[in-house]
């Protein structure tokens, strides 16, 4: 079978827009390398609890996703959960939020966690229409269509046009380890390709942490340090536990997540906590039970902000080719938000170009 349009990549984006092209009569297969949806929007189940260990929360700006948004929380999928957060001064200590600057941007979560967003909107899709657990390996233009290599299986997918909503650096590579088929070079183009290099992306740590401890006075604490930028008390944003523990997350900045990366995660997660004690207090350094996530790709410090996607029009001009896009949250400001508009964007321009 060859589909409309391949896509690279499960998270917000691509599953926004697979909804919308299959809801404008395109056939489409989403392919993504990890075990579920969502991508960064994920929720680990911890002896039962669901626990958010990348997205933590997202605002709603544009009247795109507001309306989305209230959809979501029409049908439960989602809640306002905070207007703010605690800030942390080095000189002035905590400093709860301000109501009145924060009014009119409510922080919103979900009870069943982050990853409701992304199995809210693959349930949408026609049965089939994404494969998980598939690693994309190569890609090569094979007479009229494109040609994606599973790793492993060996399978081949065939779709007509391309769509990658990948992480910046996976995308690039994929397209490097891929340039032996001259129309894989040409479909990155020299335009897109110096964009795409501009980007820069930060990998996080992510330390969950949990104990039976009274409720803090903050919900979530919000930082620039050199070690920590989130304390989060992610059990609030659901019942309590059976079992009355509480569960924190805390996330790494880009600088020190990046310098220990490749190092253990076990002293990396020591060094973040410990961090963490000196901010709320040292009662969090004794919770007792404890899980790290190393994220490569957790944010996009320096990204796309004017642009929705990355269209290559140069790709086979002389010979018809259709042009290659990239989406994703690298588009729009980033985070949920941006991956969301930037899926709903690419995915009009694929069917105004295919008509």
């Amino acid at each position: 079978m060859i589909h409309d349009v391949l896509l690279l990549g499960a998270g917000l984006s691509g599953l926004k827009a697979a909804r919308d092209l299959q809801a404008a009569g395109k056939s489409v297969l989403v392919l993504d390398k990890s075990r579920g949806v969502g991508g960064r929007a994920a929720t680990r189940r911890w002896d039962g609890v669901p626990v958010d260990h990348g997205a933590q929360f997202f605002t709603a700006r544009s009247p795109e996703f507001r309306a989305q948004v209230a959809d979501w929380i029409a049908r439960g999928v989602c809640f306002e959960w905070a207007k703010g957060f605690h800030q942390w001064d080095p000189d002035a200590g905590l400093q709860p939020p301000d109501a009145d600057k924060e009014a009119g941007h409510p922080r919103h979560a979900c009870r069943a966690g982050m990853s409701a967003l992304g199995k809210d909107l693959a349930a949408g899709l026609a049965e089939g229409s994404v494969r998980t657990g598939a690693r994309v390996v190569a890609l090569a233009w094979v007479g009229d269509h494109w040609q994606a290599r599973i790793e492993g299986s060996g399978d081949v997918i065939a779709g007509r046009r391309l769509v990658s909503t990948l992480p910046v650096p996976q995308a690039l590579a994929l397209f490097e380890q891929s340039s032996a088929d001259p129309a894989v070079g040409s479909a990155l183009g020299a335009f897109v390709s110096s964009k795409l290099q501009a980007v820069e992306t930060a990998p996080s740590l992510a330390v969950m942490l949990r104990g039976d401890v009274p409720a803090p006075e903050w919900q979530g604490v919000q930082l620039r340090d050199d070690t920590i930028t989130w304390i989060g008390t992610d059990s609030d944003k659901r019942e309590p536990a059976a079992d009355g523990k509480r569960v924190f997350v805390l996330h790494a900045s880009g600088p020190f997540s990046r310098e220990w990366q490749n190092r253990s995660l076990d002293d990396a997660a020591d060094r973040i906590v410990a961090r963490a004690g000196e901010i709320v207090g040292d009662w969090i350094t004794k919770l007792p039970e404890r899980q790290v996530h190393r994220w490569r790709y957790s944010s996009v410090p320096h990204g796309l902000e004017n642009d929705a996607y990355l269209r290559n029009g140069e790709f086979g001009e002389a010979d018809g080719r259709p042009p290659v896009y990239f989406a994703g949250d690298t588009f729009l400001g980033s985070k949920i938000e941006g991956a969301y508009r930037s899926g709903r964007a690419v995915a009009e321009a694929v069917v105004a170009e295919s008509r």
